[in-house]
């Protein structure tokens, strides 16, 4: 049974503690959503390795939607 998840990211973030888990989670038929303040925003993670653009603002989330 898939999953709506749900992981709030923001600039800077490590790399690794974000791709593995969403690699991981998607793997196994999961859906990810990102969130941060501002939707559409691309942010990057400090190894240099990752770059996304946030799917959804926190403020328009909502726990019971993921």
């Amino acid at each position: 049974m898939s999953k709506k998840i749900a992981v709030l990211i923001t600039d800077h973030f490590e790399d690794s503690e974000y791709t593995e888990p969403v690699k991981s989670f998607k793997e196994k038929g999961h859906e990810v959503t990102t969130i941060e303040m501002e939707k559409g925003k691309t942010v990057k993670g400090k190894q240099g390795n990752s770059e996304l653009v946030i799917d959804k603002s926190i403020t328009v989330s909502r726990s019971a939607s993921h």
